[in-house]
């Protein structure tokens, strides 16, 4: 298996709490969706361990957080192909966007 782990920061020049809404939104199907497992992590906390297939077809993931003034937030977004994957996945691909909403929350 292989796994890929990226970090996003948000920064806000207002302390408070936030709503983060992440669309992913399939640009082109190559196969490789079935076999990747997305998790994204906030510290310690899991917001979702899910196939690719599933994130793309389920609803938008929103999630609240505490963001200081002027210092990241970082959520961690990793793509798996867990071990029990073989030749199957070779030469496929997958082709998507995130978008990011972040809004304050009163």
């Amino acid at each position: 298996g292989e796994n890929l782990v990226y970090q996003v920061h948000f920064k806000s020049a207002i302390s408070g709490n936030y709503e983060i809404a992440m669309d992913f939104n399939e640009k082109q199907d190559g196969g490789l969706k079935e076999f990747i497992v997305v998790s994204i992590m906030d510290g310690d906390n899991q917001i979702i361990n899910k196939k690719l297939s599933e994130v793309f077809e389920g609803d938008t993931i929103k999630f609240n957080c505490k963001i200081t003034a002027y210092q990241a937030y970082v959520i961690n977004i990793k793509y798996e192909i867990p071990r029990t994957v073989g030749n199957e996945a070779m030469f496929k691909y997958s082709s998507f966007d995130i978008k990011y909403i972040i809004d304050m929350v009163w």
